[in-house]
């Protein structure tokens, strides 16, 4: 697991086990597939997330870390629709609200 933070003052989390650098990208690989890559000139930091921080975080969080399903999206497009705050779809979504801003930004909802 891999917190990613780009130049454009995005941030997210990447379930990842190994990052590799090559052709100007940062690669993220997960049971040996290419899974998420970013040009290594619009990263700012690349931090490794520890296995107790995960743990941590999935006791006030349950879904903390995991990946988002295409049937996840679709429901945070709705509820974000129907005006439910970040708080809200935090809570709905047993997850980080540093995590739902991240999904709404990659979505493009915010």
């Amino acid at each position: 697991m891999f917190h990613v933070e780009l130049t454009n003052g995005t941030n997210g989390d990447v379930v990842a086990d190994r990052i590799t650098f090559g052709e100007g990208k940062a690669w993220f690989w997960s049971d040996g597939v290419a899974i998420e890559s970013h040009p290594t000139s619009e990263i700012v930091s690349v931090a490794a997330m520890h296995e107790h921080a995960i743990e941590a975080a999935r006791e006030t969080h349950a879904r903390a870390f995991e990946l988002w399903t295409d049937e996840e999206d679709e429901r945070l497009r709705k509820a974000r629709a129907d005006g439910l705050t970040r708080v809200q779809l935090s809570e709905l979504f047993e997850r980080q609200p540093s995590a739902i801003t991240s999904r709404l930004d990659r979505l493009g909802l915010e």
